[in-house]
């Protein structure tokens, strides 16, 4: 299959809408945000020229101020918890995964709470209270204790 094909059905669908004259409304997930880079800049950029909105799924761990600064510049941007750290708690012989069952429940809840507090302490109102699993792994038995520390929604493949 080409890439071609792979964009068919969206180009059908595009042109199905512009013939009706409907318009679509796209929004786009950037994940593994941790400071400013050339490419996050072209990404904010674009998002900007064309008023897509752009949410920013961020490693509470690992982010800090500079990161802040440079979304002062992009209101059309939000920022989601991107797990805490980024790290793989899985063994080597199963998909990488830090919200798994790897580790007692609690400690993973902590940590998400953790992420939460320091990604809505950094950006204030621009963070929603969304939770994007890294690798887009979470164990099921952790999703209906998400609402209970903060969260009000979940963004996954699939």
């Amino acid at each position: 299959m080409t890439s071609d094909r792979i964009w068919q059905p969206l180009v059908e669908e595009l042109a199905c809408r512009q013939r009706a004259d409907r318009k679509a409304e796209f929004w786009l997930r950037d994940d593994d945000v941790v400071d400013p880079t050339p490419a996050l800049d072209r990404l904010l950029d674009l998002t900007s020229e064309f008023a897509v909105p752009v949410t920013l799924a961020v490693i509470p761990a690992l982010t800090d101020e500079k990161l802040v600064v440079r979304l002062d510049e992009a209101p059309h941007a939000a920022v989601a918890i991107h797990g805490w750290a980024h790290r793989n708690h899985a063994p080597e012989d199963q998909k990488k995964q830090e919200l798994g069952a790897h580790r007692p429940r609690e400690a993973v809840l902590d940590d998400l709470a953790r992420g939460l507090s320091q990604v809505t302490g950094l950006h204030g109102a621009r963070a929603v209270p969304m939770l994007v699993p890294p690798w887009n792994r979470i164990d099921a038995g952790l999703v209906p204790n998400l609402g209970s520390i903060g969260f009000a929604a979940l963004s996954v493949y699939g």
